[in-house]
Parts: C-alpha cells; structure tokens; sequence
C-alpha cells in the first residue's frame, strides 16, 4: 500500500471509528464534542477467516458489517516481540503508542492510552482479556469487569489430534478451557459454565445498557476477547456449521517443515501431530472457523446493545439498516 493511499484510509478508519460509537458531551466543556470508543479486540483472528475479506464459508455477518461500514486491514505485520508471545508485545504496542523496540523499556513511564482517555474525563471500562501488567490497567481503567487469562489450557488432548480413540470435543463443558464457572468469573451465585465470549459479552452488554446510559462524560470501552485462541472452543451447533469434508487444505501445506528453522517443536508446532495430516489441518481448521462463527455471534450482542444504548454513531446506524 502506498503511504498517501495508507493515510487517506486512517482517515476513513478514524471517521468509521468516530461513526461506531457516537459523539458524547464533554465532562465540564461545553461547545465541543467528544467520541465515545468501544474497542474490541480479538485473538488469533486471521482476515481470512472473515467471511467479508475473504471467504472461507466462516459465517461472520457481524465482523463483515464492520469490514463493509469501516476500514480493514489485510496486510499488518508485527514488527517483532522481546517474548515467545507476541500478543503481549502487540498489545503493548497499542496501549502505549510505540513501538516494538521502545514499548516494554518505556511503558512504565508513558502514559498509556486508556489512562490518556481517563484523564481527559472519560469513563473508562474494560472487561476480558488483557495481558500486560495489572498496574497498567489499573492505570487505564476507572471500572473493570472480570479480566481473562493470557490464555486457557485444556490438556493435552485439545491438541494431540485426530488419534484413534480421541474423545475430546469443542463442545464438552467439563474440559475448561474457554469454558468457565460463572460463579467464579462473575462473582454470581449462579454456578453454572458459559463460555469466555458470551462471559464477556454479557458484561459489556450490561455496561452499555445499564452503566452508559446514566453516563454525563464520554466512555471508553475494552472488550478484549480470548478466542479465537487455542483451544478452540465452541458450542455443537458452531462446529456443525462448518463440517471438515468442506475445508480447502490451504495452498502451502506441507506435511513437515522444509528445513531446520532451528526451533521445530514449539508450543504451536505441537498443537497437531507431526507429519501434519490432511485430516489433522481440517480438523483443527473446522474448529477454529467454528469458534470464530460463535465469537462473531457475540460481537452482534454487543454491537445491537450500543444501538439500544442510544450511543451508535449516525454513520454506524445507516450501515446497520442499509
């Protein structure tokens, strides 16, 4: 992309950004206006996996709504990471505004982007995911919902698959995983087991029409979404919406890697078994667009809740509608 095209569609992303969560009254300003944010942000989410950019046969109406009303990007890179988990030095990144080679030296005493919304008298919330440094986010963040691991381990079958025998299933509530009490999750006394996307989509449902609403400054909301990370989690009916008779091998498969990169058996590398399979990438690929499917459903939840909020942005409306 060029740099005068690159520019011109931040531009469009920034007004689509301003269109989703509509303009709020400032905190003790008058005669100016300030955006509300919601901000969501997912795991592991490739572009091609959206069925707008795409199109794989992953049914992601919600997301293609965003993709069709705003600004996508197919082509970002990391820069690099100072830890074997990437997510960690991108998330700083964002929440800094620099990057990767200053981020983790300089995060302490920069201010962050949560707390520079804060700061200037908005209301700032956050609920999933975060990742980085809890003193971070207590910097950002006046109201916090519950907060998700890096990640959620399954044992060692949500992996080591197919093989002969294998009783392990997206959809089995007693794994854990992403599927998690919500009695220790949402200080309820309900003790029933939901998964992490609609925990967390219910959270920022409720924020939306019960908090929002009675709001007299701006709001910025963080939804940080675990999925669509490992293991890759959803209900039956997710998983049956993409069978794995349909799924296209993807063009560069290989059953093993072509040379010795010097680190052949990391974590991802030990996520199917080796020789890769063809069997094995439908497999994991059909869960993978499945819990994708589930996690784009609760993307709409939220989205419908900002337009019961009475906070959606005109432009956002329009695109809803049309």
């Amino acid at each position: 992309m060029e740099r005068r095209t690159f520019i011109k569609s931040m531009v469009a992303g920034s007004a689509a950004g301003r269109a989703l969560a509509g303009d709020a009254p400032p905190a003790g300003s008058a005669g100016k206006s300030q955006p509300n944010f919601l901000f969501m942000i997912a795991d592991d989410l490739t572009y091609r996996a959206i069925g707008a950019l795409y199109g794989q046969g992953v049914r992601t109406p919600n997301l293609d709504r965003l993709v069709t009303g705003g600004c996508a990007f197919t082509h970002c890179f990391q820069q690099g990471s100072w830890t074997p988990a990437v997510c960690i030095a991108s998330r700083m990144m964002l929440v800094t505004g620099l990057n990767t080679f200053r981020a983790d030296q300089e995060c302490d005493f920069t201010p962050l982007w949560g707390q520079t919304l804060r700061n200037a008298g908005y209301h700032t919330y956050i609920v999933g995911k975060w990742h980085l440094d809890p003193t971070m986010m207590q910097r950002c963040f006046n109201e916090m919902g519950p907060i998700g691991l890096g990640m959620f381990e399954s044992g060692p079958q949500a992996y080591d698959r197919p093989r002969p025998r294998d009783s392990w299933t997206p959809w089995d509530k007693s794994l854990k995983g992403h599927w998690l009490h919500t009695k220790l999750w949402q200080n309820t006394r309900e003790d029933a087991i939901h998964h992490s996307c609609q925990i967390y989509a219910d959270c920022a449902v409720d924020y939306l029409e019960r908090k929002v609403p009675r709001l007299k400054q701006p709001f910025f909301m963080y939804v940080g979404f675990n999925s669509s990370h490992d293991p890759r989690q959803s209900p039956k009916e997710f998983v049956d919406m993409v069978p794995r008779d349909g799924i296209k091998i993807p063009p560069n498969y290989l059953p093993e890697f072509p040379f010795d990169n010097g680190f052949l058996r990391g974590r991802d590398e030990e996520l199917a078994p080796f020789p890769r399979t063809s069997a094995a990438v439908r497999l994991h690929r059909s869960e993978y667009y499945a819990v994708i499917a589930y996690l784009d459903r609760h993307i709409g939840r939220i989205l419908q809740a900002l337009e019961r909020s009475g906070k959606a942005g005109r432009q956002y409306l329009r695109d809803l509608h049309r």
